[in-house]
């Protein structure tokens, strides 16, 4: 597994079913780490372009066992 610091966490993500690099727990609100969806290269902590390929790392989403919360929003990305 990649050493996890949340508050530098950005990138091309690809979400699988097994064996993924990180895994997941999506809340509606309250997560660790607040996700912000982009289309063009991620800048800052909590950016992630989700693609099908060339990922920076990877996530499974788990009801439990998550090796971190998020919570997906339309602005102020990262750790708060």
């Amino acid at each position: 597994m990649k050493p996890l610091d949340l508050a530098n966490l950005k990138g091309k993500v690809r979400i699988t079913k097994a064996f993924a690099d990180y895994k997941v727990k999506v809340m509606p609100e309250g997560g660790k780490l607040r996700v912000k969806k982009v289309t063009r290269m991620p800048e800052l902590g909590g950016e992630w372009q989700f693609v099908e390929n060339g990922e920076d790392f990877t996530i499974e989403i788990v009801s439990a066992h998550e090796d971190f919360t998020i919570s997906y929003v339309h602005s102020f990305p990262g750790v708060w």
